[in-house]
């Protein structure tokens, strides 16, 4: 059996009246929030990377986590909050999957999608490898891509799993690349993000004294799946591109915040030789407004955002934060602003976030076990 334990009751008006809320469709709402552990049945969760190397199955009754250590993928039951299984993944030979995984996306049946810097392709939980989708950038008709690009974010197309839509991230030009692949035909179609040019003055360099530079801190980019729509997001503007997928169609929406800015300024230099600089520069970014990728409720139709400020201690970024200002933001269907307002009974930064039975799911380690903080919303009026 799963640990249940209540935090007193949290009723949280969204007391809009307050500020000028001109475009908004409803000024008060409700939030409730309990919190669970999951029970691990005394095996070790891995925690290390926050459930960034997670997703969640189509029905949302099972997470399943990948270990980068032991290269395995834990199975949770997230009706019961237990420890289901266990599935080995091979690094190596026919069905390999690489050492470095930076993506796992669930598919269906499932099978997923598993992408590591060596290669990329989808397996099942015996861990076989159904189709080997890598490919080399090199080899892409057409591409405008630079070699020394990494792929950060990728969707699958829920239909068609020779195509995918990814997100590169070129260090040396400090850009994102947005861009559709057919694995097949190795076509690829750069797709422009006008409204996202801005994001080049997000990247910030530590150089040698010679002006190498040695690492690149930059934004990161979010691409997730709705239906037949994907949105494209990323940590510092409030703004979403949605593409849609039967129409082929993309829209551009800028939500209208009153109570935090609509993007974060970025670092005021874009390379210093100076460490204590560069961790200067990156404390004031994560100090500043960032943003969450969007989620989705399938049942009530809405969308959801967090924005949020990290707060450090004396300016120790290594130790990480000691605690997060949080805003949740919602949306009616068409990506249009209904309410929004901070929750000051949430103090950690929303890494691992989700939709489920109503309810926004936050990650939360308690003591080093897996747990959740689960947010009720009521009395949304779309």
């Amino acid at each position: 059996m799963y640990r249940l334990f209540s935090l007193p009751l949290i009723i949280i008006l969204f007391g809009c009246g307050q500020h000028n809320n001109e475009g908004l469709k409803s000024d008060s709402i409700s939030i409730s929030i309990d919190s669970v552990r999951v029970n691990a049945k005394d095996q070790f969760l891995y925690l290390n990377s926050y459930l960034r190397h997670s997703d969640l199955s189509e029905d949302k009754k099972f997470l399943f986590n990948f270990n980068l250590d032991k290269h395995h993928i834990k199975q949770i039951d997230l009706d019961k909050l237990e420890l289901v299984n266990t599935y080995p993944m091979e690094k190596e030979g026919p069905d390999g999957i690489g050492t470095n995984i930076h993506n796992i996306r669930y598919l269906q049946n499932d099978t997923f999608y598993i992408s590591s810097y060596e290669r990329s392709g989808i397996v099942n939980l015996e861990g076989e490898k159904i189709l080997d989708i890598s490919f080399d950038i090199h080899d892409l008709k057409g591409s405008q891509i630079s070699p020394s690009a990494s792929l950060q974010e990728i969707q699958v197309h829920p239909n068609n799993t020779n195509l995918i839509y990814a997100i590169f991230n070129d260090w040396r030009e400090m850009e994102y690349i947005f861009a559709k692949i057919n694995l097949k035909t190795k076509i690829v179609e750069i797709i422009d993000l006008p409204e996202f040019n801005d994001v080049e003055k997000q990247y910030i360099g530590l150089t040698d004294q010679k002006g190498k530079t040695l690492t690149m801190n930059g934004p990161t980019p979010y691409l997730d799946l709705f239906e037949d729509q994907i949105y494209i997001s990323n940590i510092t503007d409030s703004a979403v591109y949605i593409l849609d997928l039967k129409n082929d169609t993309l829209q551009f929406k800028q939500p209208n915040h009153k109570i935090f800015n609509l993007s974060r300024k970025g670092p005021s230099v874009p390379k210093t030789d100076s460490f204590e600089t560069f961790k200067k520069e990156i404390l004031a970014v994560r100090e500043d407004i960032n943003f969450s990728r969007v989620l989705y409720d399938s049942d009530r139709k809405l969308h959801f955002r967090f924005s949020f400020n990290e707060v450090y201690d004396n300016g120790k970024i290594e130790e990480g934060p000691i605690r997060a200002i949080n805003y949740l933001s919602i949306f009616d269907s068409e990506f249009d602003l209904i309410s929004e307002q901070s929750i000051e009974s949430l103090t950690n930064t929303p890494l691992k976030i989700f939709v489920k039975d109503k309810k926004i799911w936050v990650y939360n380690n308690f003591e080093d076990e897996m747990g959740f903080l689960r947010l009720s919303i009521h009395d949304v009026k779309g």
